[in-house]
């Protein structure tokens, strides 16, 4: 039963909501701040009404549990990312709406909404993604009959993750234009950290394929000095001032590499500069961001291409790829889960070698 309580501190009306979600997951809440018990207990009925798991309820309340199943299914960065996207570009428009009353043109009009914002065309492309999955989701947990957004035709553009890698040349004049203090003077270019852990991290980076988040989560412990191999257990993320060492991607994610030699006399030479203790990170000094912009500005400096983070990682399938390393080693290697990634990144490289071989015929026509 709904029963207001009064507040003798405030002289106002409190009243605390039970519910169960779309999962039978029990929630409890309270808004304060009545000016009567009546107005109270009227706001619980309209509240429970509205979270009652039908179409014709509020899109916002969908959007709630919708943001509950993703915590428990999927990683919290990801959760982070997704409500971010939700709260600045889907609830302000669709929020108030009934679920059953968006439709085919209302999530056209949302989409011009969208591509007048002059988003870039992946981000774009994300932000769709994300409502056509809320919809999907309310296929299952609503009994909505369709789905509005797979109505419509998609915005924005796909990157394809596969197109943007260096060679083994290119990093090496990456690194000499990082490690030139005078070109990098004469561009202004100023940082804050030494060079060295930049140094070290990009050669890990790139030629064994890690992932930024499982760079930034190694410690001391996570290598093996008499056997040379670096232990992969972890993954790296900030959240409000405060480190996060998570579950990685997925269990593939979890692997022991050899750390080629040269790779790992370095390494080891940066590591007994520091006084670290097994379970301190050996790159505290780094961030996601700090890396990014070495990057960028780097990359410009030498004439490189300039790319993400992430496609160090392309660059060493690349390597991997044209030394004539088979695609189920690979993935190993990068820690993909199934091969069918490494194989899709694979076929790009392929791709190329197709392209050379044809322009080497045309050169005999």
């Amino acid at each position: 039963m709904l029963k207001a309580k009064y507040n003798p501190k405030t002289k106002k009306w409190d009243i605390q909501i039970r519910y169960v979600d779309a999962f039978n997951v029990s929630h409890k809440t309270t808004k304060r701040g009545f000016t009567t018990a009546h107005e109270a207990e009227s706001y619980a009925i309209d509240f429970l009404g509205n979270r009652s798991k039908s179409p014709d309820k509020l899109f916002k309340f969908l959007v709630d549990d919708y943001c509950n199943y993703n915590k428990v299914h999927k990683k919290d960065s990801t959760c982070d990312t997704q409500a971010i996207i939700i709260a600045k570009h889907i609830l302000p428009i669709l929020g108030n709406q009934k679920i059953c009353d968006i439709d085919y043109n209302m999530i056209l009009a949302w989409q011009a909404m969208i591509i007048n914002k002059q988003l870039s065309d992946t981000y774009t492309y994300q932000i769709n993604c994300i409502l056509e999955s809320i919809f999907a989701f309310a296929q299952k947990a609503y009994r909505l009959k369709e789905n509005p957004v797979k109505m419509n035709k998609k915005i924005g553009k796909a990157k394809n993750p596969h197109t943007d890698y260096w060679t083994a040349e290119d990093f090496t004049r990456f690194i000499i234009t990082l490690t030139d203090e005078d070109a990098n003077s004469r561009a202004h270019i100023k940082r804050k950290i030494p060079t060295e852990p930049l140094v070290v991290a990009f050669h890990i980076l790139f030629y064994l394929g890690l992932r930024k988040g499982e760079l930034l989560s190694l410690c001391k412990s996570n290598i093996d000095f008499d056997n040379h191999r670096l232990i992969i257990t972890t993954t790296y993320r900030r959240k409000n001032k405060n480190d996060y060492q998570t579950s990685p991607k997925t269990d593939s994610s979890k692997r022991i590499l050899p750390i080629p030699s040269k790779i790992y006399n370095m390494l080891v030479d940066y590591i007994n500069k520091l006084d670290l203790k097994a379970d301190d990170r050996i790159f505290y000094m780094l961030s996601k961001d700090c890396l990014r912009r070495a990057m960028i500005s780097t990359a410009k400096l030498a004439k490189l291409k300039v790319m993400r983070i992430h496609d160090l990682r392309h660059s060493t399938a690349s390597l991997l790829f044209h030394e004539g390393i088979e695609a189920n080693v690979a993935a190993k290697i990068l820690g993909h889960k199934s091969v069918k990634t490494t194989l899709d990144i694979y076929t790009h490289f392929g791709n190329d070698k197709v392209n050379d071989a044809i322009s080497k015929l045309d050169d005999l026509i």
